[in-house]
């Protein structure tokens, strides 16, 4: 859309958003720009809005509350596409990874170099996530193809009547997109003189053919004798990931991380994937995932360091052996506390986790002494 008719639906959308959080200070709206993260620079169909909220004790309603009723009142407006998502947490870490899934908790990412298939798969499953509990603002993370006209020249024609591929399409070009010939410079300002067809004589596909070429002989021959115009859909852009083409299906979550991606999984069973085709979690799942791996290798490693001072101070292999077996009783604590306040397991619980060793370890020795 042109960037009026984004700004009509932006200002509905603003005045829309001021009676829905009333806990907002400041609204702020900017279209075809930058987008505010939401996708690609420049795009004139894309607007965001950004609500800055009173502080959290002024207020009953979270951050994540507040994107959950926007999503659910702002949803349904004719030919608008809608997200709404809370900064804070691994937001801005999310930002610094870069990559189509940036600003979203879940991003699926499907591995395969053929386009059409890996389109396919990703509408397949989107509609699978789209019908998951829990997951909220589907979409693809790449816009779909834009239409777009395929001029082909035959090239033995344009090589026998002594012309250049580059000069035909220069021709073209100037005529239908224009050329800019020279500057008209007035009171230290400068315009830009564009050379092309009235706009008359562009406006449809068949007045590409009309456009005349000129030969080196003099001749004048007519563009639709040199080449075949055809519409086709082209993609916008191609991500890779480790050398793999890869399509995100970004979504956010209304549950616990660990609970959407089980939900996910569970259902990614109903998607037929190709042979030479992979699917797999990105974003904050995988970033999570090494976490986790890293802050596993700190705990062994620092169960292994507290049992060498041990094993060097008593002199003795047995006795410090001993005292870390509380290590694992110290896990009944840990579940029955996430259990009882519902606090899911998160990379500061595990932090927690690791402290919680070297506390052990110092009331085993007490008791043992």
């Amino acid at each position: 859309t042109r960037i009026e008719r984004t700004d009509a639906v932006a200002k509905q959308l603003e005045g829309m958003v001021k009676s829905a959080v009333p806990e907002a200070t400041t609204i702020i709206a900017s279209g075809g720009g930058a987008g505010g993260g939401f996708g690609p620079q420049g795009n004139t169909y894309r607007a965001s809005i950004q609500v800055r909220l009173v502080p959290r004790d002024a207020r009953q309603r979270s951050n994540d509350q507040i994107a959950q009723d926007l999503r659910r009142q702002l949803a349904g407006l004719p030919g608008v596409v809608i997200r709404a998502n809370a900064s804070g947490g691994n937001f801005q870490l999310n930002q610094l990874l870069g990559g189509g899934g940036a600003d979203s908790r879940v991003a699926l990412e499907i591995r395969g170099h053929d386009l059409d298939d890996a389109r396919r798969v990703a509408v397949d499953a989107q509609n699978v996530m789209r019908t998951t509990p829990g997951i909220a603002d589907v979409r693809l993370g790449q816009d779909a193809g834009r239409p777009e006209l395929s001029v082909r020249l035959d090239r033995p024609k344009v090589a026998m009547l002594g012309m250049t591929v580059q000069g035909v399409t220069n021709t073209i070009q100037t005529n239908v997109a224009g050329t800019t010939a020279a500057q008209f410079r007035q009171n230290g300002n400068e315009y830009p003189i564009i050379v092309r067809l009235r706009e008359a004589d562009r406006e449809g596909v068949a007045d590409v053919g009309d456009v005349l070429v000129s030969t080196p002989a003099g001749q004048v021959v007519p563009a639709r004798n040199l080449m075949q115009v055809g519409r086709q859909s082209g993609p916008t852009q191609v991500d890779r990931k480790n050398q793999e083409r890869i399509t995100r299906i970004n979504a956010d979550t209304e549950i616990a991380l660990s609970d959407a991606v089980a939900a996910v999984q569970a259902r990614l069973k109903d998607v037929r994937v190709p042979q030479d085709f992979s699917i797999g979690f990105g974003s904050e799942v995988e970033e999570q995932a090494k976490s986790f791996n890293q802050l596993m290798q700190v705990l062994i490693l620092a169960v292994l360091l507290v049992y060498a001072v041990m094993a060097s101070q008593y002199e003795s292999l047995r006795d410090p052996f001993i005292i870390m077996f509380s290590i694992p009783v110290a896990a009944i604590g840990i579940v029955g506390g996430l259990l009882v306040t519902g606090t899911p397991f998160s990379m500061q619980a595990y932090i927690g986790v690791i402290m919680l060793a070297g506390i052990v370890v110092s009331n085993a020795i007490l008791l043992v002494d």
